[in-house]
């Protein structure tokens, strides 16, 4: 988290734009809690929050979208 911190320090960033798991080359899911703290720091920072679910949406991951597992809302979604 301090890496996203340091990143959300600059006043140019617009946007954090997140694949929810990774499905390239294995899978790749974010420690416990991670989603939630970005996006909570992105509200704070008044920063964009964008989920790329094209690995995860469509119900892949037993919800609709994967993030709705976590009870969080994006302020973009892309998905396929």
């Amino acid at each position: 988290m301090a890496s996203l911190e340091k990143a959300f320090s600059d006043e140019n960033v617009a946007g954090f734009l997140v694949e929810p798991i990774q499905g390239e080359a294995g899978v790749y899911v974010p420690d416990d809690n991670y989603l939630k703290k970005a996006y909570e720091m992105c509200k704070e920072k008044n920063i964009l929050f964008i989920a790329d679910e094209v690995q995860t949406g469509i119900a892949r991951t037993g919800k609709m979208l994967f993030l709705f597992l976590l009870f969080l809302l994006t302020t973009k979604l892309c998905f396929a």
